[in-house]
């Protein structure tokens, strides 16, 4: 009984049983067969030419063929059914190309072969298939585009033999429709689509076959993809007798037995611009050899082995750029944070620590969690940052990789959260070994948006580089020790609510369960938190630890002895004052710092000493509230200010940018610039500043690092804020919420009042005149080259006499070039633009000026604006915060100070501005991705000849607000939008899109209804011509597309490559849509003729 026939990829060198031989090949070869034939027939020679008994050949798996003369290849073949008659399957090119590349996906998933390069030989027809495959392959909207688009990126090259990009031979061709037609007339299955491929177009028949190939030429020749491609052709001909034997007697009658060609001819088998190779044989011989030594195999074999070699080097260079592109992807601003000490302590200090036998041991084995744990101000951060530096010391003398995180409450968000810490981790693997983090660096989602996990510079949920830490770690410990430094532990929370400790809690238990399981590595795991002691975290029954507190006794001494030595020279005076400070401080090193610092100012002051230091609270916080009592009660409210301004800012500011967030009044001040505020400290010098907030704070703040940053002198100082010391600074705020509420509505308020402040928005105004919106939101949101143009500071600088395009042209040619390769990536979001609005937005003052280069000079004004106008950074800070804020006080019992906020908002917007507000400042469009649905309904609310516009685009795609609350599936602020009496439901962004595609791209079967009620057109295309229904046919998505069908949606329509819906279609969708359409006909019969 004959086997039924069996599809798909089939290896054929080495034996595929042979796993351990399969993993050492560093190429993958497929090879595809053509129409009307199949594998391995169609790769089989006789071993003499014209003796079939002389034995066969297959030239992909004997062992002296193909095999031999590439060692290091994985031979595999493709089986697709490529019958047009009797046997036919009815599926559409489109359907057997997504089949390909679904194929090819499990193979490199089944076979741990992805990253390998793919080589393909291509016989005849199967070049149009391969072909349709890898344009599909571009297209980033499919579901499984990630494994298309790394199929596509290994691809080193293609060897078509035969393949006819410009149509087959008419007697081929006549022959095909006459089995086709032979098929018909006897109730066979037959295709005849795919024939619609083998010959050319005319003005009147347009032919499939001319889009697939223009799209595939660009293709080839885009320098991105860097596909290597070889067209061999026949120059014998094929005589047409050998086709009669398989039409029936009727319709070989119509054949000229005596007739003969070429096939396939040189003009329609080779692409322009590539490599071509023409054989002395007929066409079914292109595929056929049966020695080493024929002139087509070494052809063929010699331009393979070319493939190779270029496929190296490419893959040499694509893991170097995909290395780059990760460490980019996951730096953030504070990654590499570390505290400063108090002040350099003598290098024995610490060494206590390193001594104690319960560390040694932890240190030895070399695996396990270590706990240092502390009150506030015991000095964890600095034993932590000693350890540290001692292994470091020794990396010469061990294989151990040092890894370590700090958290920092008063930091940007990544900095106090679980996705910080494991892109800090990772990016540390990643720098130190390259090498082994090659698997991490193919799977990471470097596409990941910023933004795509609710807040400004967060891209992954955590759980997913949680996966992603665990398999580098085991990667990584095949070859080397790892040690994790982790600490303040306890700063590892999203809000200002202490007791919220369920991250703590998770992050903890995650990388015990991590350290486990990585003990039968050949290479050890160990990890040391530094952490208070709520919340209870350590095992202390089981976990090797310390007390800070009860061990440092010594270290505080020598550090007080250290301090007092540099202004105290009476020797008695200072051994006394030495003892009464350490006993005193009873283990807190923060104690220490603070009350030795004071006993020398008293001292220098010719005060008593002893006396104060015993009066002094022992308690840290009872400290801290003395401070604040102490503080001058006429500039309390300042001081109110510039706390809250560093406890609840989502980032810490330079000193240069904090002196525009205080003394703002904004909840009365109808003042529209900084210039008309009376004190408003624009013109003190950053000494002077410094000053001001040592006073202001009590010396609780302090100024830090080269970016002279505004911080705390300590957590503990934050925590006693927010519990106890707001309320002395100002009584009405005796209850957390309270707090919660009163600061960020400050900062609420002063971030909407910087978002009209008139200097800014004349600054902001000149940008948007100069270069297009949504290239200035790409700008704002990235990071540039680290080597910036250096632009004076100097008051006299005009930015109306600042030609920004002329300044990027006379940069030298290597910085250019600089700013332009870095900026290359970027010009690829621009793919969906129409080719009119891309030109329309490159200038065309330059010659040669490219989008790079428009980028670039658009980079070099973002330089120019923070470098003379620090407000800026206040402006960037308040654009991207303020919805924080705003969402904080409303859910701390602050709706009416949310409210009053927006109201004194609105009044205080200028017509003038309006493509600021909606296009940079994003207004509407940051309040649509809200929860608090009241916030967009009051900007909203109606106002006489108001900027703010309900159909504005903004960011690179250009959005409306409308379908960024689809985005973010705020299903009340979507029928808020609705109401609004402008609204245009069938507004588009820049690629062609209306909110509904938005919500069937989305999977939102529910919004894409809520639209439909309110008269979105179901049938609107966007740029490449898709519509909502290919989308969700596209995606299986059968609810929509049952309501898209229900509400008239067409499956006629065709996108830019003449592809209709069913065109998207696989088999299941396909069967969903017909009975679909059955059920409605037999719905239309029983409400036509009732049930008879």
């Amino acid at each position: 009984m004959t086997q039924p026939r069996r599809f798909g990829l089939f290896q054929v060198h080495p034996e595929p049983t042979d796993r351990e031989s399969t993993e050492k090949k560093t190429v993958d070869i497929i090879c595809m067969h053509g129409l009307d034939a199949q594998s391995p027939k169609t790769w089989i020679a006789w071993a003499r030419e014209v003796d079939p008994s002389s034995g066969d050949v297959n030239w992909l798996s004997d062992d002296h063929m193909l095999p031999a003369a590439m060692p290091d290849a994985r031979v595999l073949t493709y089986d697709w059914n490529g019958n047009y008659d009797k046997t036919a399957s009815r599926e559409r090119l489109l359907g057997h190309a997504d089949t390909l590349l679904r194929r090819i996906a499990r193979d490199r998933e089944e076979f741990k072969r992805k990253g390998i390069p793919l080589i393909f030989v291509a016989s005849c027809f199967s070049g149009l298939l391969l072909a349709k495959a890898l344009v599909r392959a571009t297209e980033r909207f499919l579901p499984h585009c990630s494994d298309n688009l790394e199929i596509l990126d290994c691809v080193a090259g293609v060897a078509f033999l035969g393949t006819p990009f410009g149509g087959s031979w008419t007697t081929g061709y006549f022959v095909a429709d006459l089995r086709v037609n032979a098929a018909s007339d006897a109730s066979y299955e037959y295709n005849r689509e795919l024939m619609a491929y083998l010959r050319p177009g005319t003005i009147d028949v347009p032919s499939p076959l001319d889009d697939l190939v223009k799209d595939f030429a660009l293709l080839i020749h885009n320098e991105d993809y860097k596909i290597g491609v070889v067209c061999f052709y026949e120059t014998r001909h094929t005589y047409v007798s050998s086709y009669i034997k398989r039409l029936p007697p009727s319709y070989a009658s119509e054949l000229d037995r005596d007739g003969h060609g070429i096939v396939v001819e040189k003009q329609s088998a080779c692409l322009q611009g590539v490599d071509t190779v023409g054989l002395d044989v007929r066409h079914n011989m292109l595929h056929k050899f049966n020695s080493p030594q024929t002139e087509g195999f070494r052809e063929l074999t010699s331009r393979l082995k070319e493939f190779r070699s270029k496929a190296a080097l490419n893959l040499r260079a694509a893991a170097k750029q995909r290395h780059d592109k990760c460490l980019e992807v996951l730096y953030f601003s504070g990654i590499n944070y570390e505290p400063g000490r108090i002040r350099e302590v003598d290098e024995t200090t610490c060494q206590w620590m390193l001594e104690l036998p319960v560390f040694q041991n932890w240190h030895g084995e070399g695996h396990g969690v270590f706990w240092i744990l502390g009150n506030p101000g015991s000095g964890k951060s600095t034993l932590i940052k000693n350890a540290m530096k001692k292994d470091r010391e020794l990396g010469g003398e061990t294989s151990t990789q040092i890894l370590s995180f700090f958290f920092h409450n008063q930091g940007r968000r990544l900095q106090h959260t679980t996705e910080g810490l494991l892109r800090g981790l990772l990016r540390q693997l990643l720098v130190r070994c390259p090498r082994l983090m090659r698997p991490f660096c193919k799977e990471l989602d470097t596409y990941a948006p910023k933004g795509s996990q609710g807040s400004q510079d967060s891209r992954w949920a955590a759980p997913y580089l949680a996966r992603l830490f665990e398999e580098s770690l085991a990667a990584v410990l095949e070859h080397v020790d790892i040690r994790i430094f982790v600490d303040a532990l306890d700063e590892c929370r999203v809000g200002e609510d202490e007791n919220d400790t369920q991250q703590i809690e998770d992050l903890v238990q995650s990388l015990r369960e991590v350290e486990q399981k990585m003990r039968t590595k050949p290479h050890k795991l160990s990890i040391c938190f530094a952490c208070r002691h709520y919340p209870h975290l350590a095992l202390i029954e089981n976990d090797p630890h310390i007390d800070v507190g009860q061990e440092n006794e010594r270290a505080i001494e020598q550090y007080v002895q250290q301090e007092l030595e540099r202004a105290i020279q009476d020797e008695n005076r200072r051994s006394n004052l030495q003892t009464e400070i350490v006993k005193s401080a009873s283990g807190n090193f923060l104690w220490a710092n603070l009350v030795t610092a004071k006993a020398i100012r008293l001292h220098m002051c010719g005060l008593g000493v002893e006396e104060a230091i015993r009066s002094t609270p022992k308690q840290i916080s009872e400290i801290y509230a003395g401070i604040l009592r102490r503080l001058s009660r006429d500039t309390f409210e300042m001081s109110l200010q510039l706390f809250q301004w560093l406890c609840f800012a989502q980032q810490s500011l330079p000193l240069r940018v904090f002196r525009y967030a205080l003394n703002i009044n904004v909840k009365e001040s109808t003042c529209s610039s900084i210039s008309e505020i009376p004190d408003s400290l624009q013109d003190d010098t950053d000494r002077m500043m410094e000053q001001l907030i040592r006073t202001l704070s009590g010396g609780l703040a302090e100024v830090k690092g080269k970016d002279e940053k505004v911080l705390l002198i300590h957590q503990s100082v934050k925590d006693f804020l927010i519990k106890d010391g707001f309320q002395i600074l100002d009584p009405k705020q005796n209850t957390h919420q309270r707090v919660i509420a009163g600061g960020h509505g400050l900062l609420l308020n002063t971030c909407l009042w910087w978002l009209t402040e008139t200097r800014l928005s004349t600054l902001l105004q000149k940008w948007v005149d100069t270069f297009d919106p949504s290239i200035i939101c790409l700008i704002m949101e990235s990071k540039g080259p680290e080597e910036l143009p250096d632009y004076d500071r100097s008051e006299q600088f005009s930015l109306s006499d600042f030609d920004v395009r002329h300044e990027f042209v006379e940069l030298e040619t290597s910085a250019r070039q600089d700013w332009r390769d870095y900026l290359a990536e970027f010009t690829d979001a621009f793919d969906f633009w129409t080719d009119d609005h891309r030109e329309a937005i490159v200038s065309c003052e330059y010659k040669d000026w490219q989008i790079a280069d428009e980028l670039a000079a658009c980079h070099v004004m973002h330089v120019v604006l923070l470098s003379f106008f620090p407000s800026f950074a206040l402006y960037t800070y308040s654009r991207e915060s303020w919805m924080h804020h705003a969402v904080q006080t409303s859910d701390n019992e602050g709706e009416s100070v949310v409210k009053h906020a927006i109201s004194n908002f609105r009044s205080r917007l200028n017509p003038r501005y309006a493509t600021v507000y909606n296009r940079i400042s994003s207004v509407l469009h940051n309040a649509a991705t809200l929860s608090v649905p009241f916030i967009l309904r009051d900007l909203l609310a109606p106002m006489s000849n108001s900027p703010l516009d309900v159909n504005s685009m903004t960011g690179l795609f250009g959005h409306t607000p409308m379908m960024v609350a689809v985005e973010y599936d705020e299903v009340d602020n979507i029928k808020t939008l609705l109401q609004h009496e402008r609204i245009d439901i069938n507004a588009r962004n820049l690629g062609g899109e209306t909110a509904l595609l938005v919500a069937v791209f989305e999977k939102s079967s529910l919004i894409a209804d809520l639209l439909i009620n309110n008269n979105a057109n179901v049938d609107s295309q966007d740029n490449r011509g898709q519509t909502a229904l290919m989308f969700a046919v596209d995606r299986n998505q059968c609810d929509v597309i049952d309501l898209l069908l229900e509400n008239g949606a067409s499956l006629c329509l065709e996108d830019c490559h003449k592809e209709d819906a069913l065109d998207y279609a696989d088999d299941v969708c396909l069967s969903y849509i017909a009975r679909w359409f059955i059920k409605k006909i037999r719905k239309q019969e029983r409400e036509t003729w009732g049930d008879r």
